[in-house]
């Protein structure tokens, strides 16, 4: 009877680690070069600011935070280093301004 509910409680704990999703801080460096040159590309007058490497369900990812002047955005590519998505941050408030 131990036997089993160890098998049994082992089999839930690996199930439920493959649901785990980890969003890790990496270098510029870190990121494929592939990665890095679509978005020279694809944005040219913009600055990398931060990039992540992302493990959801097994599936890999890349996020990285790119900016221009005060506009922000998040681009999504996947393991493959191919272009996912794209989505801007909203525009802060700027202060003293009356709207």
């Amino acid at each position: 009877m131990r036997k089993i509910f160890a098998a049994v409680l082992l089999l839930i704990v690996s199930y439920g680690n493959s649901f785990a999703i980890t969003k890790k801080v990496i270098k510029l460096s870190e990121l494929p070069a592939a990665v890095t040159t679509d978005i020279l590309k694809r944005y040219p007058a913009y600055s990398i600011i931060e990039a992540y490497k992302v493990n959801d369900k097994n599936i890999m990812t890349f996020e990285v935070i790119i900016s221009l002047k005060e506009v922000r955005s998040i681009v999504y590519y996947n393991s493959e280093s191919k272009f996912i998505r794209r989505i801007n941050f909203p525009s802060p408030i700027k202060k003293g301004k009356n709207r």
